[in-house]
C-alpha cells in the first residue's frame, strides 16, 4: 500500500510539473511567399523582415517550444561588392559559435546542408538553395539534435513548384520594419522579499555597488531583501537573429549574503542563457532571517528578452 501511494505521489508531482510547462500547439502549414521561390513546412506562421522588392534582403522567422526557425533570402547578385548579405552574415556567425564558415557552399545542384552543435550547446541545422535570381539559407536552432519540428522544417525546404510572380504581384504582401532591440527588464523574484525591477544601462558590467546589509533585531523573522538588481544584456549574435523569450533561473541565496548555485531551468540560444546566469550571480541581497538567525533560501528568477 505504501509503495502504491509513493507511485501515486510521484505521478501527481510529474503531472503538476508538466501542467506548468504546456507546449504550444503546432499548426503545420506549407509556407511559400509570393516574393520568393522557396517552400517549407512550418509549425507556425513565419514573420517577415524586409520588403518584397526584387533586390531586397528578406528574413522569415519564428519560434515554438524552444525551436527557432529561419529562412534568409537575398538576390544572387549583390547591388555592390561591399553590400552585406544574409549569407555573409551566416558565414560570419558560424565561426563565432564554433563552426567553420566554409561548411555551407552551394554545390553544383544549387543546394547544400550541414548540421553541428554550437559552443552554447544548441544544434544548428542549415540547408541552402540557389535559383537564377536568389540564394536561400534555412536554419533551425534547437537543444535536441533530432527535434521533430526542426527536422521536418529543414527536410521540407525546397524550390516552390508554383509559377514565379512578378515584382508588382509580390509587393502586394504586407511588409514589416526591422525591429530595434530594447533594454532587457528582468521579472521579479517569486516568494518573499523585494522584486527585481528595471535598472539602467545595457548590461551587467559596471553595476553600482550596493548598500551594506543591516541585520534585523535579534529574534526577528524576515524575508529575503534584494539590494541591487543587475540585468543581462543581449549578445550580438542573439540580436542579429532576433532571439526573444525568457530564461528561468533557480538561484540559491546563502545565509552568508553570497549567491550560491545558479541553475538555468529554461534556456535561450546564442549566449542569452549565459548572460542571465552571469547577471544572477551578481545580485546583492540581505539574507532571510528566522528568529534572528540568517538562513539560506532558493528562489526562482526570470529574465525576459524582447525586441520591439
Amino acid at each position: 500500500m505504501r509503495y502504491l501511494l509513493s507511485i501515486c505521489a510521484l505521478f501527481l508531482l510529474t503531472a503538476t510539473f508538466i501542467a506548468q510547462t504546456p507546449k504550444k500547439v503546432e499548426n503545420w502549414q506549407e509556407f511559400s511567399p509570393l516574393s520568393d521561390e522557396f517552400t517549407v513546412d512550418t509549425p507556425l506562421t513565419l514573420d517577415q523582415r524586409g520588403d518584397n522588392q526584387q533586390k531586397a534582403l528578406r528574413k522569415f522567422s519564428g519560434s515554438i517550444n524552444g525551436v527557432f526557425l529561419y529562412v534568409f533570402s537575398e538576390p544572387s547578385k549583390k547591388p555592390n561588392k561591399s553590400a552585406q548579405g544574409y549569407l555573409d552574415m551566416v558565414h560570419d556567425v558560424l565561426p563565432q559559435i564554433g563552426q567553420s564558415a566554409e561548411i555551407i557552399p552551394f554545390n553544383s545542384s544549387g543546394s547544400g546542408a550541414v548540421s553541428f552543435k554550437d559552443k552554447f550547446g544548441y544544434w544548428n541545422h542549415l540547408a541552402t538553395l540557389r535559383t537564377e535570381t536568389r540564394n536561400y539559407v534555412a536554419q533551425t536552432i534547437s537543444l535536441d539534435e533530432n527535434d521533430a519540428a526542426a527536422t521536418r522544417f529543414i527536410r521540407s525546404f525546397g524550390i516552390s513548384q508554383r509559377p514565379t510572380f512578378t515584382e508588382a504581384e509580390a509587393s502586394a504582401e504586407p511588409t514589416a520594419v526591422e525591429p530595434k532591440p530594447v533594454p532587457v527588464r528582468p521579472a521579479g523574484i517569486s516568494g518573499q522579499g523585494s522584486g527585481i525591477g528595471a535598472g539602467s544601462g545595457s548590461g551587467i558590467s559596471g553595476a553600482s555597488p550596493s548598500p551594506a546589509a543591516v541585520a534585523p533585531p535579534s529574534g526577528t523573522t524576515s524575508g529575503l531583501k534584494v539590494l541591487s538588481k543587475p540585468r543581462p544584456g543581449y549578445t550580438d549574435l542573439a540580436r542579429m537573429y532576433g532571439i526573444q523569450g525568457s530564461v528561468l533561473l533557480e538561484v540559491e541565496f546563502l545565509a552568508t549574503g553570497e549567491i550560491g548555485n545558479v541553475k538555468a531551468l529554461t534556456q535561450l540560444p546564442l549566449g542569452l542563457t549565459q548572460t542571465a546566469i552571469a547577471a544572477g550571480k551578481t545580485i546583492s541581497f540581505q539574507p532571510a532571517y528566522e528568529n534572528g538567525v540568517p538562513v539560506s533560501v532558493t528562489k526562482k528568477l526570470e529574465y525576459s528578452y524582447a525586441i520591439y
